[in-house]
């Protein structure tokens, strides 16, 4: 095991938790939870996987929970039934066995989506027969991480006076995401972002310099977008309901509204849709609140102006022609095709493997860790079986609706924050989360949602995070009810009298619409100790028709903002028009068996030079080596490509100095990372340059790194040379110094003159255990046998390349190969294409 620089860091916080308490505790741990994208150790005994800064921290609240007898005490009678923890702790147990024996019942008997790696340590995405693979052990450990940290932290629920701890945890950080995201920025911005290497070092996929329509997703301290918004949106929950209570409004209110811009400007789909969930629920459960007159201020101030100032954002966005077009292009980008989007092909293949092997394990569940898909929802039953899903969900459901209040305002606040919260990420999940995992942050708001919340401080340190209230007031000028209503001075008897037909004016211009009432100013009311609005004839409560006609008239005053709001941004969502889908159907896929584990539509330009990175193409070949009579160059301002309509152009063109130059895109690179298949298939769509001396391609190659020895495959799919219009090549090669094993086989295809270049075609290849067929338009013209060399997944490159032993003295200047799209698609070995009816099967 290796230890990182945030390690050394992780452990002097560690020891700080011991020294300082629980009282410091919770807001450190929140802080290091936010480091998803770090490793603080690596262990090189399982593959090199890490160990997650929040994972080490949690090793020393466990000890510092050992340490504090009263507090194990206190952490053990939290899995009493039918508590919270009893049922997750039953999941667990649960889950564990499932690991445990049914990779091996079911093994061979489905398939599932799972990252793979090969012999050679090459790790690409496949459908693998289920079988037991060390991301049980991983996967198995965060989710007993996930019981340990809600045991932990549902004995710290119970210590007086923590609601007032949390409240400060929170708020510390929110702001310390919120620096994340600014550093973040920053550092892409000016091209510095290994300033934040330390804390960008684990294991897992970077997708921190992607951009959108122009706007830099927005990272923070995690992997990708996604994870950033998952976690900011737990933070804007608790924050926005600690504000709408009046819990340190100031602060909170700022947190709320900054972390929502973060997530506006993330361009998540996750965040879109748990942005959007949560501010219904919140104007949902704040209408309730107004209608039952147990609206604060704030509440009331969320519900008139929010719709308002919302509406006046859609119209502004409206009339700027500039600022609309962008807007659309984000939104159809992140919400309405992403599920045509590469990324949503592939997550939804992702949940369609899954049901799956929900079936073929016969709802017993696969193992946690066995499969990925791309909704909790799936996920659970998938991997833990219905029974599992039962106690997982009896665990949420007990967590976030305890029975009973907490004992003060504050308390109460921070148990319905945290519910809130989890909520937001249960929905987050629902449409993003991959495994059966929540997160500690999830496990830690359930804690606090279920936890007691004691209160035993002082009036003053209460004093801080005092909502909205005013005296309950059963006479005006009696705010307390101290005095009877005949015992009152004269002149408190004046200024009741000069209070009353204030209030009598207010209320008039309240039922007239001509002023909206908010609870706690008007003249005349008071508020309840829950800030309902009180008011009355002669200093006593008014008669019921009274209340309703003013709670009537606020009620339609907020609907008519709401009818306005939907209007505008309905005329915003329409804007945009549709995208169809591209390739093979959903329906054509299922027909087929066939499962997306690759597509690239060219909504966005993703090339990079040498490594893949975040981007789905490098410029090269994995083993650096150019061919043909023209350099292939790299991306950026006078490059070879450029994306516009969906469309890919490599554009071969002479330089100043008339050396030629075009473009290659591989969707590996010399590491030998990249996503490909070894059996499936595989489809390009394109329209071909015309003239003599051009040498356009779409072919395949063995996944594996530059460095690599040993047998390699071709498979060229189309080559076509322009000096000959009127045929297409197609070659199978294995390439090896072996005479024996080496094979070399081509294929010709006569067509009408020019018929590939004045036109889009398909080309695609079927790839079996038994034999690769070739099609043209998706009509087989050519199969052979599968050699035997071919034992490790192939990746697609295209490319225009000029000359290959013929002349390029007359090629056409500049010369541009048009690319529809890339799509693989997996198979399982057995499948063959004459079940595939799209493909000219039966």
């Amino acid at each position: 095991m290796s230890i990182e620089p945030i390690g050394l860091i992780t452990i002097l916080a560690g020891f700080a938790c011991l020294a300082l308490g629980p009282s410091a505790t919770i807001a450190i741990f929140m802080c290091f939870a936010l480091l998803g994208a770090a490793g603080a150790a690596f262990l090189t005994a399982l593959g090199g996987a890490n160990i997650q800064p929040s994972h080490m921290l949690l090793a020393f609240i466990a000890l510092d929970l050992v340490l504090r007898p009263a507090l194990a005490r206190e952490s053990l009678s939290t899995v009493r039934f039918p508590s919270a923890g009893f049922w997750l702790l039953l999941t667990v147990c649960y889950g564990i066995g499932v690991t445990i024996i049914m990779p091996r019942l079911f093994a061979g008997a489905t398939y599932v989506f799972s990252p793979a790696r090969a012999d050679n340590g090459v790790s690409t995405i496949l459908t693998i027969p289920l079988a037991p693979t060390a991301a049980n052990l991983t996967q198995t450990i965060y989710f007993v991480g996930d019981a340990i940290c809600f045991l932990i932290f549902s004995a710290y629920a119970c210590r007086p006076g923590v609601a007032h701890e949390i409240v400060r945890a929170i708020i510390w950080c929110s702001l310390v995401n919120l620096l994340f995201v600014l550093a973040d920025l920053a550092t892409y911005y000016t091209s510095t972002t290994d300033l934040l290497s330390f804390i960008r070092n684990s294991a897992y996929r970077m997708l921190d310099d992607t951009e959108v329509n122009g706007l830099k997703r927005i990272v923070g301290s995690f992997t990708e977008a996604g994870a950033f918004a998952y976690t900011t949106l737990a933070l804007l929950a608790f924050n926005l309901r600690l504000w709408s209570e009046g819990i340190a409004p100031r602060a909170t209110g700022l947190l709320a509204l900054l972390s929502l811009i973060a997530i506006t400007f993330a361009t998540s789909s996750t965040g879109y849709v748990g942005l959007s969930s949560l501010l219904a629920l919140q104007f949902v459960l704040g209408t309730f609140r107004l209608l039952n007159g147990r609206a604060t201020v704030n509440i009331v101030m969320l519900l008139g102006l929010a719709p308002a100032f919302l509406a006046l954002l859609v119209a502004a966005i409206l009339l700027n022609p500039e600022v609309s077009s962008s807007v659309n292009d984000m939104i159809q980008a992140t919400l309405f095709n992403k599920l045509s989007s590469d990324s949503g092909i592939e997550r939804s293949a992702w949940n369609r493997q899954a049901i799956v092997a929900i079936r073929d394990t016969l709802w017993l569940g696969a193992g946690i860790g066995s499969l990925r898909a791309s909704s909790w929802l799936i996920a659970v039953p998938a991997s833990i079986g219905a029974f599992g899903a039962a106690g997982y969900g009896a665990f949420v459901l007990a967590a976030l609706f305890k029975r009973g209040d907490a004992d003060d305002t504050v308390a109460r606040a921070v148990r319905l924050g945290a519910r809130d919260a989890c909520i937001v990420q249960v929905i987050a999940a629902s449409v993003a989360g991959a495994f059966i995992d929540l997160g500690l942050n999830f496990f830690l708001y359930a804690a606090i949602a279920a936890g007691a919340l004691p209160s035993a401080l002082p009036r003053r340190a209460g004093a801080r995070y005092r909502p909205f209230t005013a005296p309950r007031c059963d006479s005006v000028g009696d705010p307390a009810g101290l005095t009877t209503p005949g015992a009152e001075s004269a002149p408190a008897a004046a200024a009741g009298s000069a209070t009353r037909a204030s209030g009598s004016r207010m209320l008039r211009s309240v039922e007239s619409g001509l002023v909206a009432p908010v609870p706690g100013t008007l003249r005349g009311a008071s508020s309840d100790r829950r800030g309902c609005v009180t008011t009355g004839n002669d200093g006593m409560r008014p008669a019921a028709s009274s209340v309703g006609s003013v709670r009537t008239t606020e009620f339609r005053m907020v609907a008519g903002m709401y009818k306005r709001c939907v209007v505008l941004a309905a005329l915003l969502l329409t804007a945009g028009g549709t995208c169809a889908a591209k390739g093979l159907t959903r329906d054509e896929r299922e027909a087929c068996g066939l499962t997306p584990v690759f597509t690239d539509d060219f909504t966005t330009e993703s090339i990079s030079a040498r490594e893949l990175g975040a981007t789905r193409w490098t410029a090269h070949t994995p083993w650096n080596g150019d061919f043909g009579d023209a350099m292939f160059s790299d991306p950026g301002p006078g490059g070879p490509f450029a994306v516009a309509d969906g469309i890919l152009r490599i554009t071969a063109k002479r330089n100043e100095d008339g050396r030629w130059r075009s473009g290659l895109i591989a969707a590996s690179d010399y590491t030998g990372a990249g996503r490909g298949t070894q059996y499936g298939y595989f489809e390009a769509r394109m329209k071909l340059p015309p003239g003599p001396g051009t040498w356009p391609a779409f072919w395949l190659t063995t996944l594996r790194p530059a460095d690599a020895k040993g047998t390699s495959v071709e498979i060229d799919v189309l080559e076509y040379y322009g000096h000959e219009p009127r045929a297409m090549q197609s070659a199978l090669h294995v390439w090896s110094g072996d005479p024996n094993i080496a094979q070399h086989l081509i294929k010709t295809t006569s067509l009408p003159p020019e018929a590939l270049v004045n036109d889009f075609h398909t080309y695609g290849v079927w790839i079996s255990r038994e034999d690769i067929t070739f099609y043209l338009d998706r009509a087989a013209i050519w199969r052979v046998a599968t050699p035997k060399a071919l034992d490790l997944p192939m990746y697609p490159l295209v490319n225009l390349a000029l000359g290959s032993g013929f002349s390029i003295e007359n090629t056409p200047d500049p010369s541009t190969l048009l690319v529809d799209y890339v799509h693989v698609y997996a198979a399982a070995p057995a499948t063959r294409p004459e079940t595939c009816w799209p493909l000219g099967g039966k």
